[in-house]
């Protein structure tokens, strides 16, 4: 039996990125404001969040692995 499906753990690991980059934004700002890790944080995120469409895609293929699906229906 599994512990989740597919689309759960899919789910959790995204919610569980964004989690981590607002907690990582947090403390980069209280703890190491002098440093400025801020913005390369930032720069990171835009990165990341460029690529989650095409991680939307793939897990969409991964839970319905019979149907197709074009990159532009999952945008809207």
């Amino acid at each position: 039996m599994r512990w989740r499906t597919p689309g759960e753990r899919i789910t959790i690991s995204l919610c569980m990125l964004y989690l981590n980059n607002t907690l990582a934004l947090f403390v980069g700002d209280k703890f190491f404001g002098q440093l400025g890790v801020v913005p390369k944080q930032i720069m990171l995120l835009v990165v990341v969040n460029a690529i989650l469409p095409f991680m939307k895609l793939a897990a969409a293929k991964i839970v319905h692995p019979k149907m197709k699906f074009r990159l532009k229906d999952l945008l809207t």
